[in-house]
C-alpha cells in the first residue's frame, strides 16, 4: 500500500510540474508542507521525491531545498551504445509501452532498396509505432526490413524488442551506422512523428548490420529531446 501511495504522489507531483505549478528552476514546497497538502506521511513524501530525483526531474540541494530541473522524465541515451528504445526506457526506471502499432508489407522505394542492398521491386516489411515512458511520448519509429528475412514474424504484433524477434529469424545485430538528421515537415513521416511527440524532435536514420555483415534493418527513429538526453563522448585528437 505504501508503495502505491508514494507512486501516486510521484505521479501527481510530475503532473503539477508538467502543468507549470512548479516551473523549472523553482523550489518545491518542503517535506512538511507536502505532508500537509497531500495528507500523507513524511516517509511517503520522501519516497515520492526520491522517484522524481531518480527520474532527473528534481534536484535536492543541501540546506537550500528541492528544485525542479526538468518538466518531464529524462532518459539518457549514449549514442555509442546500440540498444532498443524499450530497454532504454526500462533502464531509466520507467514503464515502456507501444502505441499506434502498425505493420505493413510494401515494395521498397529507391532509398530503402539502396540502403538494404535490395533489387528493384523487392518486398519489405515496415513497422510503425510510438513509444511512451510512464505515459510520456518518447519515440516514434519506422523500421524497414527485407521481407525475405523476416517473412510474417511481425504481422501478429510485437511482444518483445525488434532485435529479439529478428534474432529468432536468424539475425543477430552487430552494429548500426547512424545519421543525425533535421526535420522536414513536408515529409509525411517527419510530420507524423512531430505530431505524436509534441515537442522538439531529432531524427536518427540508422542502418543496422547483423553478424555476417548484411544490412537487415533500416530505421527512422524520432526522439523527443525533452525526454531523451542524447550524448556522446568526443576525444581531442
Amino acid at each position: 500500500m505504501k508503495k502505491v501511495l508514494c507512486e501516486n504522489l510521484a505521479d501527481d507531483l510530475k503532473e503539477n510540474i508538467k502543468e507549470g505549478t512548479w516551473k523549472v528552476g523553482e523550489r518545491l514546497p518542503g517535506e512538511l508542507e507536502l505532508v500537509h497538502i497531500y495528507g500523507v506521511g513524511r516517509s511517503t513524501v520522501r519516497e515520492a521525491l526520491h522517484i522524481l530525483q531518480e527520474q532527473k526531474m528534481i534536484q535536492k540541494r543541501n540546506g537550500v531545498g528541492t528544485f525542479v530541473i526538468a518538466a518531464s522524465p529524462r532518459i539518457d541515451n549514449p549514442l555509442l551504445r546500440l540498444d532498443s528504445v524499450g530497454k532504454m526506457i526500462t533502464a531509466a526506471g520507467y514503464q515502456p509501452k507501444s502505441v499506434r502499432y502498425k505493420v505493413f508489407h510494401t515494395t521498397a522505394d529507391d532509398e530503402m532498396a539502396q540502403m538494404l542492398k535490395l533489387e528493384n521491386g523487392e518486398a519489405v516489411v515496415v513497422i510503425n509505432r510510438g513509444r511512451t515512458a510512464d505515459g510520456q511520448a518518447v519515440a516514434f519509429s519506422y523500421n524497414i526490413m527485407p521481407e525475405k528475412y523476416v517473412k510474417d514474424a511481425f504481422d501478429s504484433g510485437l511482444e518483445e524488442s525488434i532485435f529479439e524477434t529478428m534474432k529468432k529469424c536468424g539475425m543477430r545485430m552487430e552494429y548500426a551506422l547512424t545519421e543525425i538528421c533535421g526535420m522536414d515537415m513536408q515529409k509525411k513521416w517527419d510530420a507524423a512523428a512531430t505530431e505524436f511527440l509534441a515537442g522538439p524532435v531529432v531524427l536518427l536514420k540508422q542502418l543496422h548490420y547483423e553478424t555476417e555483415g548484411r544490412p537487415v534493418l533500416y530505421s527512422y527513429d524520432y526522439l523527443n529531446t525533452e525526454v531523451v538526453k542524447l550524448g556522446i563522448r568526443r576525444d581531442m585528437i
